[in-house]
């Protein structure tokens, strides 16, 4: 079993809550949450728990300067690693709290983009509220904040109430993609920042669809 690997089954057994899965994000769930990303030489992009770095090692193919990058872990653990694997990017170990000082340390005041891997469908509604109201901190207007769920969970209770939230505290949902190529099938949202919202049912009538497929 190689490092990162050994280091990621280890910290599912240490706090399964806080990592959400037993299987850090494939490559190809990775490279279908980065192929519509366009960057400039001056957007800004947040990895919200990079974990093993599989999406981050694709985010970095996409910007001019590596200073572009900041990766935020909430696992000490993953944090060394990255930091060994990635010696040129930028990685720091912090929760929601942290999210904004950090952020400021960097010298940056907004954010382009959010690439998020955190687990959504562990977290109680109050945790799932203070993350996103965090990440809406650091955003401006247009900022995207882009995640997955994975298709077996999609109408878990607190999955739909993550969606809903999104919708209320960040912005619109602009973007759903169904990744059937995935040892879990997931679903990749891409969330645009407006800062007036109002908040609506979020029903997905084309993922529902798609849902109903797989099971059939």
């Amino acid at each position: 079993m190689t490092g990162e690997y050994s280091i990621f089954i280890k910290s599912v057994l240490d706090d399964p809550k806080s990592i959400g899965t037993a299987f850090p994000a494939s490559n190809n769930l990775a490279s279908k949450m980065v192929e519509n990303v366009e960057l400039n030489r001056t957007d800004k992009v947040l990895e919200i728990n990079p974990s093993t770095g599989n999406v981050s090692r694709q985010l970095l193919t996409k910007v001019a300067s590596q200073e572009q990058y900041f990766g935020i872990e909430q696992d000490a653990g993953f944090t060394d690693l990255l930091k060994e694997t990635m010696p040129f990017a930028t990685f720091e170990t912090g929760k929601a709290d942290d999210y904004a000082q950090l952020i400021t340390n960097k010298n940056w005041e907004k954010v382009d983009y959010v690439f998020s891997g955190r687990p959504i469908n562990t977290q109680d509604d109050q945790a799932t509220k203070h993350f996103l109201e965090a990440i809406a901190e650091l955003s401006h207007q247009n900022t995207k904040f882009i995640t997955f769920q994975y298709l077996h969970s999609y109408k878990f209770a607190k999955a739909e109430q993550f969606r809903w939230l999104a919708q209320e505290i960040f912005g619109p949902l602009v973007q759903t993609k169904l990744v059937l190529i995935n040892f879990l099938p997931a679903f990749v949202f891409t969330w645009e920042r407006k800062m007036e919202v109002k908040a609506t049912p979020v029903l997905f009538n084309e993922e529902e669809k798609a849902i109903e497929k797989t099971e059939a």
